[in-house]
């Protein structure tokens, strides 16, 4: 707080008022991963991630059914499953979206983009990539607000026909933040 004092030329006291300066702040964040180096620990975005990558293949970035290859996520094989832990609590608002390239070759070869929080056992579906080709794109921005929470879990994981021969690679994974929740004031 300031206290302002006006005074006239003699010195007389004229008025004081008390300002209160809030701090501005960036209610529009986002957490990224570009996959831009071989680790499972990028923080790519004006925020960091709460946990780095957790997968539930062999645990090393640069081999087995989950990598990181060429610059991107990469899931093969039949029921691959990666995850990665973000903070939400003090926003309103949350979406996700990435690149991908989908490599199939049959339609019941599937991906499955799911969510859960506070370390749930249940898992919620947000989308399903079909198989039976080669697709790429990115994901249109997915609205994960009704998941917001201190431990919000973003997880990939492969069908039961996903083959050694079926990928999907992943890139620009991000959660976009907004509406900053502003601290209480006394």
């Amino acid at each position: 707080d300031y206290t302002i004092c006006v005074k006239t030329q003699d010195n007389y006291f004229q008025k004081s008022i008390t300002i209160s300066v809030l701090s501005q702040t960036n209610s529009d964040a986002t957490f990224l991963d570009r996959f831009n180096s071989q680790s499972y620990g990028n923080n790519d975005g004006e925020l960091d991630w709460a946990a780095d990558w957790l997968e539930d293949d062999d645990g090393y970035v640069n081999s087995g059914n989950v990598s990181i290859s060429n610059n991107r996520l990469r899931l093969r094989g039949n029921n691959s499953f990666i995850q990665r832990e973000v903070d939400l609590s003090n926003y309103t608002q949350a979406s996700l979206s990435f690149d991908y390239e989908l490599d199939t070759n049959y339609y019941d070869d599937e991906v499955y983009i799911v969510i859960r929080t506070n370390d749930s056992s249940t898992w919620n579906l947000l989308y399903t990539f079909s198989g039976g080709g080669d697709y790429q794109g990115t994901l249109p921005p997915i609205d994960i607000t009704d998941y917001i929470s201190s431990d919000t879990d973003i997880g990939i994981f492969t069908s039961s026909g996903f083959d050694y021969n079926d990928n999907i690679y992943i890139d620009n994974f991000a959660v976009n933040a907004s509406g900053a929740i502003e601290p209480n004031q006394h």
